[in-house]
């Protein structure tokens, strides 16, 4: 494009990616399309789309309260209109939705920062996570407990549900956490002088109470023919004496 800028010219491509978008032409048909009419690859055509998805979730990001003022706005206005067409039963959902946007319905722990902070962020190691999820199950068990606006059914199921996860993990993570713990040990008495020593397990003398006398364990000789029969005995007699009489 002679006499545009760079950047011109990237907006305008951009503009016409969105447009395409917009009015439902798949990914690839577009791709196919401003291929062929700005003479570029297909390659670089993805890279206008995935810049537009980016300035679109950017957008939706900066522009998300904005429109939740606008939404809120249109429910008041509907509610009115109801209420002045003595319609109470689509007046009465418009409050609940109206209380749902709004954040009337959420509820606030004033104890929950100093929780967190006592829980600490979750470990990198994935062997710790079970015992990061006990100690979080645990919280919330707390939280619910503690909680005065749940009735007692609700607040007694939530209260089954988390107990029953706490003893699915409790024995696996009850023993990964025993095992990182004699890990941790090893590895520190590891790097002391006398705490551990390495030797090869073959320089280990066996003590003289072992079976064998105290002997080296080695494979022993298979044992060879018997001595034969005895004067006076044939091959086919049998080894304890025996057999018929006369």
């Amino acid at each position: 494009m002679p006499g545009k800028s760079s950047r011109i010219a990237l907006g305008e491509r951009l503009e016409r990616v969105e447009e395409l978008l917009a009015s439902g032409v798949p990914s690839g048909k577009v791709e196919t399309t401003l291929s062929a009419e700005y003479g570029i690859t297909r390659r670089q055509v993805r890279k206008y789309i995935q810049r537009v998805y980016e300035l679109r979730e950017l957008q939706r990001v900066e522009d998300a309260p904005y429109r939740r003022e606008n939404l809120l706005r249109k429910i008041e206005r509907f509610y009115a209109r109801c209420m002045a067409k003595e319609k109470f039963g689509p007046a009465a959902q418009i409050l609940v939705l109206e209380a749902r946007l709004s954040g009337a319905f959420t509820q606030h722990s004033s104890d929950r920062e100093a929780l967190l902070e006592r829980i600490g962020p979750p470990p990198d190691d994935p062997a710790l996570a079970l015992p990061y999820a006990r100690k979080v199950l645990v919280a919330e068990l707390y939280q619910t407990m503690a909680n005065p606006t749940l009735d007692y059914e609700r607040r007694l199921r939530i209260v089954s549900d988390l107990s029953a996860k706490l003893g699915m993990i409790f024995a696996r993570s009850e023993f990964e956490e025993t095992l990182g713990r004699m890990e941790t040990l090893l590895d520190g008495r590891r790097h002391v002088v006398s705490g551990v020593k390495l030797v090869d397990a073959k320089s280990i003398a066996r003590p003289p109470t072992a079976r064998g006398g105290g002997r080296s364990r080695r494979p022993r000789a298979v044992p060879g023919p018997g001595p034969g029969p005895r004067p006076g005995e044939g091959p086919l007699d049998p080894p304890d004496g025996g057999g018929q009489v006369g």
